[in-house]
């Protein structure tokens, strides 16, 4: 009994492996023509399929696995429009594809130089770029990266070569390109591109506008900071917190305590100062030796004088206590620490 149950599930399972090679080979007609059948000759269908290799469908597949041949051949040539339309529409979503993955590759390619410094590729990319035209994210990210390697000159060029394009001048692109000025140090040209900015009516982006004004505080050029500072209304930017903040720790680092001092009393009421903002002006005023003013400072920021973003004013009068507690005289506040 053992023997004869073994003998079925083996003749079963040989049945199932024929099937499902039959079905196969009618699924991928090209592996028909590659595999050597040794178990004996190929069934009728897959002859018709060999002489048409390109009827594979569904029509095909249901009709060879009915079991008979005639059925199973006209079912392939039946289903042979359906089939050429429906392998020349993958064909060309795989052209798409194709194409799409070239341009990712280029752009790849372009960063990567940009970021190496490789201008003479970067230019050949550019001029030989197999008929693609570059998108505003395209180019966002060739000045990205070169912000990433604050190569100012480099963002620079870019952005001519899109004006060249005739591509519209683009807020993201060009405050990627102001944050490579900001991490290089770089001050003057930054003007020439907000000028831009304001000639094409687009407003510079915030995070750049604040990085540039904190540049402008580890160069030491505090009006430059406050002159950013005061024309980013004009430019379509509200300055925020950050932004009064940046500028303060620029006259800090001068040592500015009575225009830091003055900037503070003019922020307006929906930009209140916090935290930051005090510590910085007592600091300042500390360095330049006006002590009573700190300490006026203090008691305002005590009684609750500054939002603080939500803290208690025990919590304010912590912090600004741990700044003012060490002179900060020849040495860097505790806010640069």
């Amino acid at each position: 009994t053992d023997t004869i149950r073994t003998l079925l599930h083996a003749r079963m399972s040989a049945l199932c492996m024929k099937r499902c090679l039959c079905l196969l080979l009618a699924c991928v007609p090209s592996i028909a023509l590659r595999i050597r059948v040794r178990a004996g000759p190929l069934p009728p269908h897959l002859h018709a399929l060999r002489a048409q290799p390109s009827t594979c469908t569904r029509g095909s597949l249901k009709a060879s696995g009915s079991g008979s041949g005639g059925g199973g051949g006209s079912g392939g040539v039946g289903g042979s429009r359906s089939a050429s339309g429906w392998r020349r529409g993958r064909g060309r979503r795989g052209a798409g594809r194709g194409g799409s993955d070239r341009r990712k590759l280029a752009l790849r390619t372009v960063c990567a130089a940009v970021r190496a410094g490789a201008w003479v590729d970067v230019n050949a990319t550019l001029d030989g770029s197999g008929g693609f035209r570059w998108g505003p994210g395209e180019w966002r990210a060739m000045v990205q990266a070169a912000s990433q390697v604050a190569d100012w000159r480099g963002a620079r060029r870019l952005l001519d070569a899109m004006g060249r394009c005739g591509m519209p001048a683009d807020g993201p692109a060009y405050g990627h390109a102001l944050v490579a000025c900001a991490r290089a140090s770089e001050l003057e040209a930054p003007m020439a591109l907000l000028e831009e900015l304001r000639e094409a009516g687009v407003p510079p982006e915030l995070r750049p506008l604040n990085q540039l004004i904190a540049a402008c505080g580890r160069r030491g050029k505090w009006k430059l900071a406050s002159y950013l500072l005061a024309k980013m209304p004009e430019l379509g930017t509200r300055p925020t917190t950050v932004s009064y903040n940046s500028a303060l720790g620029a006259l800090s680092r001068a040592g500015q305590w009575e225009e830091a001092t003055r900037l503070l009393r003019s922020m307006p009421r929906d930009t209140p100062p916090d935290v930051v903002s005090y510590s910085t002006v007592v600091a300042a005023c500390r360095r330049g030796g006006a002590t009573q003013q700190a300490l006026d400072l203090l008691d305002e920021m005590r009684v609750g004088g500054g939002d603080g973003g939500g803290e208690s004013g025990d919590g304010r009068w912590r912090v600004i206590n741990t700044v003012t507690a060490h002179p900060v005289s020849g040495s860097r506040s505790s806010r640069e620490r």
